[in-house]
């Protein structure tokens, strides 16, 4: 590390990636890439975003074993790597999901739960993706909900102090806290089912497209924002 001209001392690193180090992203993606060929082996898909994987498998209403037994063999051999390079799968940070139609998921009653790291993990009826919650017929619901919830907390405290800042700050702060949201990952909900609709007061809104705008002229409490 170097600060100006003062430098700390070198140290041999054996296993790992050093932290905030400027190649460290990329050194860690070298590092970890053997992870793709151990899933692979067992026919199993995997994805991968910094430290954080995801491993997929498509399973056969006739036959459920063969595929829950791919994805804990392979799960077991990931253990197996991580702890030898120095890492560890930890079962606590882990969640699991089914993926499928409602008429689908009935065929795989039996399946309750997955072994990762010798612990049973409970499969979960929606997960957080990167931002994304994801639930396990896919119709986005419960991240629209979550983005509904999170646009009202901002809105409402931009309203608490748009009396104190100015035109400008408004609509900088308004894109920043609230468009950021309402935009990101914007294309995962085309042909969804539900509107994204916040109750904003006493009346049932829509977030607007102007929202910078139409908080910057110091909105009251009743006002109908409307987001097309």
């Amino acid at each position: 590390m170097r600060i100006n001209h003062h430098y700390s001392p070198p140290t041999t690193c054996t296993s790992g990636v050093p932290q905030a180090s400027v190649l460290g992203p990329l050194l860690f993606a070298i590092y970890t890439s053997p992870i793709a060929m151990i899933t692979r082996s067992f026919q199993v898909c995997h994805q991968q975003y910094a430290d954080d994987s995801q491993l997929f498998i498509a399973l056969n209403p006739s036959d459920q074993s063969s595929g829950i037994a791919n994805l804990t063999s392979s799960l077991h051999a990931l253990r197996s790597w991580f702890y030898l390079n120095g890492m560890a799968l930890n079962p606590d940070k882990s969640d699991a999901m089914l993926l499928g139609t409602c008429q689908r998921s009935r065929c795989y009653a039996s399946v309750h739960s997955v072994d990762v790291a010798g612990c049973s993990v409970s499969l979960s009826d929606h997960i957080k993706i990167l931002g994304i919650t994801l639930d396990s017929h896919l119709s986005l619901d419960k991240h629209i909900s979550s983005i509904c919830k999170s646009a009202y907390y901002y809105i409402q405290s931009l309203c608490h102090i748009r009396s104190a800042i100015t035109d400008d700050m408004a609509k900088s702060v308004a894109s920043s806290l609230v468009c950021s949201r309402l935009d990101y990952a914007i294309s995962l909900l085309y042909s969804t089912t539900q509107k994204m609709s916040i109750g904003y007061s006493a009346s049932k809104t829509h977030l607007p497209e102007s929202l910078p705008v139409t908080l910057s002229h110091k909105t009251h409490t009743h006002t109908h924002i409307w987001y097309t």
